[in-house]
């Protein structure tokens, strides 16, 4: 895995584009797992359990299955469904390491806990998405149902160590 150099000023980028939520921002994550060589470091509040959280999932398990190092980190709150759910055990015995942040408590009929609202995917620490888009059918659109409407953006680029060394902080617990 390629080390993370520490915060500095200014980062160069060698594209960015912003995306779409609906297909076009699921079939930017598959493109980006899919070419992944080394490691990928997905955060995500929300990681449904529906055909939107299945199909990557999927995405992620044959990237686990290629010899990628794969690390999801949740909410704990956000993601509440998909802890001890079939899901998150068949992603775990692919070799996906899966944590939630911030396991929140309820003490005197309030809920105690930090949040994680950040969507952030990089790979190799030179590709990356960021952006407002949780893993859903709300977000990626159903036949039934047109996807919320937000974006993300597509950056290649030494910015993506930043995020790079911003993911291993989190999954690290040093936030």
């Amino acid at each position: 895995m390629k080390k993370a150099r520490p915060l500095q000023k200014f980062f160069t980028v060698d594209e960015v584009s912003l995306v779409h939520s609906g297909p076009e921002y699921f079939d930017r994550i598959t493109e980006i797992v899919n070419a992944a060589k080394t490691d990928i470091h997905f955060h995500n509040y929300i990681f449904a359990v529906d055909e939107t959280g299945e199909m990557i999932a999927d995405v992620l398990i044959r990237a686990a299955a290629r010899g990628v190092k794969v690390s999801l980190l949740l909410d704990s709150f956000g993601s509440a469904a998909l802890s001890g759910s079939d899901l998150e055990k068949r992603m775990e015995a692919a070799g996906i390491w899966v944590r939630f942040f911030s396991p929140y408590y309820i003490t005197s009929g309030f809920r105690v806990g930090r949040r994680m609202h950040q969507k952030v995917l990089v790979a190799d620490g030179a590709v990356g998405l960021v952006g407002g888009i949780n893993v859903s059918n709300d977000y990626r659109g159903t036949p039934e149902q047109t996807a919320w409407l937000d974006y993300g953006v597509f950056i290649r680029g030494a910015v993506c160590e930043r995020l790079l060394y911003i993911c291993n902080q989190l999954e690290n617990n040093r936030y």
